[in-house]
Order: C-alpha cells, then sequence, then structure tokens
C-alpha cells in the first residue's frame, strides 16, 4: 500500500508539473514582447532568447497569394513562325526581328536561318531599341574549287548563276559524278545561290540548257558535267557569242583555287576576281594590267570593276613614265609636259596601275586536269579558227611590257627588258612596242622610263622632275602649246 501511496503521489506531482509548464508555454506564445517574457524568466538566458527572437520568422495575419506568370506562347506554335514570315516576305525585316524578339524569343536561331535564306543574313535593325539584343548573323563562307578562267568566261558570257551552282555540287560529290536534288537544294540555300525551291527549279534547268548537268526525274539525280566539258562548252559559247576574244589570250586551264562564290551575285564576282589575279600574281608583286583590257576580259565597265576592288580590298597602285625625248612622235596623246631641275623639258604620261591581292588564296597542290583542259580547249579554238567562226577583235598579245625589281633576284629591271627583248626577238615576235623599267619611286608613285633599243642605257633618274617650279606662267603656256601639238596630231 505503501509503494502504491507513493507511485500515485509521484504520478499526481508529475501532471501538475506538466500543467504548470504547459501553462508557462502558453503564456510565453501569448506574449509579444520580449520584455515581458525576459520578466518572467527572471533575467534568465536573456542571450539565447535574443537569438531565438531573431530567428522566428514574424507572422502575418493574411499571405497574398503569388501572382500568376502569364503563360508565353509555345514555340510549336505555328502562328508564331507564320506571323514573322509573313514580315519577312514583304520586306519587314525589322518587323520580324521584334516580333521574335517579344512574343518568342526562343526561336531567334529560326528567324537567323530565315533571313540567311532570303539574302539577308547581315540586316541589323535601325530602329532597335537599346535594352533588346540585336540579333547578329553570322555570314557562312563556302570557298569552292574552280578554275579562274573558267569563272571569268561563264561571268562574260552571262553563265555565273549556273557555272557557280555547278562548283558547289561538285563539293559535295563523292566522286561518282551525281547529286541528290534535295542536297543540291540544300547547298544552294546555304550559300544563297537560290531562296525557294522555284528558284532552284529554274537554276536546275538553266544547267541542263547549259550542259552543266543532267537531271533524271525518277530518281531525282542531278548527274554533273566534268571540268573537262564544262571548259570545252564555256569556249564553244564565248565563240557563238561573238566573244571569241574572252578565250584567244587568257585561256582556261589553270591550277584550281579556292574562291568563296557565296552570297550575292557582286560579292561573288568580287571574290572571283580577286582569285584570277591571284593565279596571275603567283609572287605576289603584283599584276600591271590596263583597265581596258580588264573591262574587255570581264565584259564589264569601269565601275563595275572598282566596286569588285573595293569589296575584295584589292590593293593599286598608280604608275607613271617619264622619258627626256618630248617629240610628239615618241609618245602617247595622254603625254604631258613636265621641267626638269636644270630647266630643260620632260614628256610623262600615266600607265596602267599595279593591282595587287590582300588576302591569301589557296590553291590546290596539283594541276590536276589543266594540262587536258588547255589541250581541249585550243582544239576548240583552232576548229572554229579553220570554220571562219573567230572574229577580228582578238586582244593583242603583247607579252611582258613592264620590268620591276624581283624578289630574291640582283638583276636590275634595264637588264631584265633587255634579255627580255633579244629572247623573244628569236621568235619574231614585236620587239618594237614600247616596254618600261622601273627607275624608283617618287611621291607613293612607281616611275618608269621606256626603254631605248638604240641606246640600251637610262635617260632619265627620278628625282630629275621639280613639281614646285611649274606653277610659272611661261611653263604653264608651254605646257599647253604641247597639250595642243597632241590633239592636232592624234
Amino acid at each position: 500500500m505503501t509503494s502504491a501511496r507513493t507511485e500515485l503521489g509521484s504520478m499526481r506531482l508529475r501532471d501538475e508539473s506538466n500543467s504548470t509548464q504547459s501553462t508557462q508555454s502558453t503564456e510565453l506564445q501569448r506574449s509579444s514582447a520580449p520584455d515581458d517574457i525576459s520578466a518572467r524568466l527572471g533575467g534568465k538566458f536573456s542571450a539565447d532568447l535574443d537569438a531565438l527572437l531573431k530567428k522566428t520568422p514574424s507572422t502575418t495575419p493574411l499571405e497574398q497569394p503569388a501572382r500568376k506568370k502569364e503563360p508565353k506562347p509555345s514555340t510549336k506554335d505555328p502562328m508564331i513562325r507564320t506571323f514573322a514570315r509573313l514580315r519577312i516576305q514583304i520586306g519587314n525585316f525589322d518587323g520580324a526581328i521584334d516580333f521574335i524578339q517579344r512574343h518568342a524569343p526562343e526561336e531567334t536561331d529560326w528567324l537567323r536561318t530565315q533571313l540567311q535564306l532570303v539574302g539577308k543574313g547581315h540586316w541589323l535593325r535601325k530602329n532597335q531599341k537599346s535594352d533588346q539584343p540585336i540579333i547578329q548573323i553570322k555570314q557562312i563562307q563556302h570557298p569552292a574549287l574552280i578554275d579562274a578562267e573558267a569563272g571569268r568566261i561563264a561571268r562574260a558570257i552571262g553563265q555565273f548563276t549556273a557555272f557557280r551552282a555547278w562548283a558547289y555540287a561538285n563539293m559535295i560529290d563523292d566522286g561518282d559524278g551525281r547529286v541528290q536534288r534535295d542536297q543540291l537544294e540544300r547547298i544552294w540555300q546555304e550559300t544563297h545561290i537560290c531562296t525557294s525551291k522555284r528558284h532552284a527549279r529554274r537554276i536546275i534547268n538553266e544547267g541542263i540548257e547549259q550542259d552543266y548537268w543532267t537531271f533524271d526525274k525518277r530518281t531525282k539525280r542531278v548527274y554533273l558535267s566534268g571540268q573537262l566539258k564544262v571548259a570545252q562548252k564555256l569556249t564553244q559559247s564565248a565563240i557563238n557569242a561573238g566573244m571569241s576574244y574572252l578565250v584567244e589570250t587568257n585561256k582556261p586551264g589553270k591550277r584550281r583555287i579556292k574562291v568563296d562564290l557565296s552570297g550575292s551575285v557582286g560579292e561573288a564576282s568580287a571574290n572571283l576576281y580577286s582569285a584570277w589575279m591571284s593565279t596571275k600574281d603567283q609572287e605576289r608583286e603584283g599584276i600591271t594590267i590596263s583597265r581596258d583590257m580588264l573591262c574587255a576580259l570581264w565584259n564589264v565597265s569601269i565601275p563595275t570593276l572598282l566596286k569588285w576592288e573595293e569589296l575584295a580590298k584589292i590593293r593599286k597602285q598608280a604608275n607613271y613614265a617619264q622619258q627626256n625625248n618630248t617629240s610628239i612622235d615618241n609618245v602617247p596623246s595622254h603625254a604631258y609636259l613636265t621641267l626638269n631641275r636644270d630647266g630643260t623639258y620632260a614628256s610623262s604620261w600615266r600607265l596602267p596601275n599595279t593591282y595587287t591581292v590582300t588576302g591569301d588564296l589557296a590553291q590546290h597542290p596539283r594541276t590536276g586536269k589543266a594540262k587536258k583542259v588547255r589541250k581541249a580547249v585550243q582544239r576548240e579554238i583552232t576548229q572554229a579558227e579553220q570554220r571562219g567562226d573567230l572574229g577580228d577583235a582578238a586582244l593583242p598579245v603583247s607579252g611582258k611590257l613592264y620590268f620591276t625589281h624581283k624578289r630574291g633576284q640582283n638583276v636590275m629591271p634595264i637588264k631584265a627588258c633587255s634579255d627580255y627583248l633579244r629572247k623573244v626577238s628569236r621568235s619574231n615576235s614585236d620587239v618594237f612596242r614600247r616596254r618600261y623599267f622601273h627607275i624608283g619611286r617618287r611621291h607613293n608613285v612607281t616611275i618608269f622610263e621606256p626603254y631605248d633599243l638604240q641606246t640600251n642605257t637610262q635617260q632619265t633618274h627620278v628625282g630629275q622632275r621639280v613639281i614646285r617650279r611649274e606653277s610659272d606662267y611661261r611653263f604653264i603656256d608651254a605646257r599647253e602649246s604641247y597639250l595642243v601639238a597632241l590633239a592636232m596630231e592624234a
């Protein structure tokens, strides 16, 4: 009984203590001021109490529910691309870029592809807001391996579109000479040669008419013509069009070179023009050729050549000739009078520019079929000459006309000119045509002197002219009289 009473008493004491502690904890929770809690605890554990109060979050009577974000349009929604494509079709490229950036920025890559297909990969927004990023379209560069002379003839006779389409078709050919149509359309769209399936169909029909390939409608395969056949067809087309001068002096059959023919026709033509000059200038010392000759070889005007040279970043060096003999019979019609330091007169005239290609274009390490192509082209020209199809408008075959210092050689230009004339005289060539040798540079121009067969010596020097004294009225009168005499002689 004693143990039972003791156990019952202890249980009562435990219940009373538990009820007391629960009452105190309830009062602690109900009290909001930390001072009241400290007063109840009698100042004990004040530091721990402050730390606990800082960690407990403050409760708010009513929490506002988070506002739901409006769902963005799904990338699978066809209307997004439809609206953007309609803006591209009507030429509103700014509107297409703004629409995609506002409603579906994840479609930026798709928009970039669409702008490249229509040839507007370089388009940048003019009215773009500062807080919106501008879509940068990367220009795709696709080099094609071609014969630069064949490309020049195709450009001159109006077959450049089919020619560069044929060049890129050969780049994706695995060697069997046949390519699937869908592969051709894909590479043509990447290089901006065509912009739609209808455009690709026109190019395929054009290539069939001009013998660049044949097409099998059943298998959807394009069978490509070889390099030899294309060169023969280009030669025949140039002769039939009355432009035999395109192939008489500069024949196809050179070592092939890698050229980027993608982009617009102007950009591709500029790259081809630069590659053609690069093949003529193997030593990278420049090629000296007249504007008239370039216009005839490419069948374009001078403004077009200037535009190409600007796009291809071709450097131009001005050249002038001078001689002490002022006889009207020994100078061209565009010559003018100059004043020497000793008071005597000399004549000078402008020479063709020297063109230097800035970039390094990679030529194929092997000649390939170049020799066979040259023989085939020469065979076509000989047969046309026998038939009487060659016209009288052939370009003059002049040989080498300008002699400068060669890199790695110690031969003087006048000595090189003399040796060259001695060599060509054995083959009954025109040795009386005026040739020039380099004597120096003055005021950022190159000075040449005409070679004299009789004296075989240099007659002038680079610093003999005094330009500052040519403003004298007596010399001005003498120059005007000289120009009048030249005009009367012409």
